[in-house]
C-alpha cells in the first residue's frame, strides 16, 4: 500500500518484481520503500523507475537483506544491491567489506558527485553506475578484477577516472557516453578490453593504453572527434577496422610505439606517429 510518499510492501511478499506490482509503477513521488520481513528475492531494476526514491527500510529479522543508511545490501553486507536514486548525499563511501557492486546499484543516482570504493570490492557488475549524471570523479582500486559492461556509461559529468593497477578486464561500453572525460590511463594489468569502451566520449583527447593489450576492438573510439594523443603498447597485434568508426582521426598523433600493426595502421590512415 501507499501512505503519502511511502510504499509499504505487503508483509507476505517473498519475491518482488515489476510484473507483480504494475499498479505501483505509476507512482513517481515515492520516496521511501518499506520492504517486508519475509522478502527473499528482488528484481532490482524495478527500483530504478522510482525517480524520487530516497531511502529503504527493512526489519532486522529479514534473513536475506539489510539496510544501512537507507541503502540496500544483502544480509552480510558483502553485496551493495541498490542505492536510492534520489538520496540527497553528494558523496558516498561504500562500506569496507563489500566485495561486489551489483547491476544497476547506482543507476540514475542523481545527486552523487563522488563515490569511494573500498579495496574489498572485487567486481563491478553491468550498468552499476549507468547514468549517474552528477558523478565527477571515481577511484577504482586494484582489488577490482572486472568492470563489467556499461558500468559507467552515460555518466556525463565524469571527468576524473583513476583505474589502479590490478584491474584485469574492462567490459563493453564501460565509459560510453562519458562526455566530460578528457583523458584516461588504462593500467598495465588490463589484458581484456571490450567493444565501444569510449564510444561517444566526444571530449576525450588522450588515452594511454595498457602495455599488455593485444588488440583494439571495434568501435573503441566511435564518434570521438577530439582525440589528439594515443599511446599504445608494443604488443598490439591488431586494430579492428571499425575501432575509429565515425571518428575524426586527422588530429591524432600516436606516441612512441614499436608495434608493426600500429605503425602500418597509422601509415594506411595518414596518421602521425613516432617510433
Amino acid at each position: 500500500k501507499i501512505n503519502k510518499n511511502t510504499l509499504i510492501i505487503n508483509p507476505n511478499v517473498e519475491i518482488l518484481a515489476a510484473e507483480t506490482m504494475p499498479h505501483v509503477l505509476r507512482y513517481k513521488k515515492i520516496k521511501h520503500i518499506i520492504l517486508p520481513e519475509n522478502l527473499k528475492n528482488v528484481e532490482f531494476l524495478m527500483f530504478a523507475i522510482f525517480p524520487n526514491l530516497e531511502t529503504y527500510s527493512i526489519s532486522e529479522n529479514n534473513p536475506h537483506f539489510s539496510v544501512v543508511d537507507g541503502v540496500l545490501f544483502n544480509k552480510d553486507r558483502t553485496r551493495l544491491l541498490h542505492y536510492p536514486s534520489r538520496k540527497n548525499d553528494t558523496y558516498y563511501k561504500i562500506p569496507d567489506g563489500v566485495d561486489a557492486i551489483c547491476a544497476t546499484a547506482f543507476k540514475y543516482a542523481k545527486n552523487l558527485k563522488e563515490i569511494s570504493i573500498p579495496e574489498s570490492v572485487t567486481y563491478i557488475y553491468d550498468i552499476a553506475f549507468e547514468s549517474c549524471k552528477s558523478l565527477e570523479k571515481i577511484n577504482i582500486p586494484g582489488s577490482v578484477f572486472t568492470i563489467a559492461n556499461a558500468a559507467f556509461s552515460y555518466c556525463s559529468s565524469l571527468k576524473e577516472i583513476n583505474i589502479n593497477n590490478g584491474v584485469k578486464t574492462l567490459g563493453n561500453r564501460v565509459f560510453e557516453g562519458c562526455t566530460s572525460l578528457t583523458d584516461i590511463v588504462i593500467p598495465d594489468s588490463v589484458t581484456v578490453l571490450g567493444t565501444n569502451i569510449f564510444s561517444q566520449c566526444n571530449s576525450l583527447k588522450s588515452v594511454l593504453f595498457s602495455k599488455n593489450l593485444k588488440m583494439i576492438p571495434a568501435f573503441t573510439f566511435y564518434e570521438c572527434n577530439n582525440l589528439i594523443s594515443l599511446t599504445f603498447g608494443d604488443d598490439i597485434g591488431d586494430i579492428d577496422c571499425l575501432a575509429f568508426h565515425h571518428c575524426d582521426t586527422t588530429k591524432i598523433k600516436i606516441n612512441r610505439c614499436a608495434s608493426p600493426a600500429i605503425i602500418q595502421w597509422a601509415k594506411d590512415n595518414h596518421i602521425k606517429y613516432t617510433n
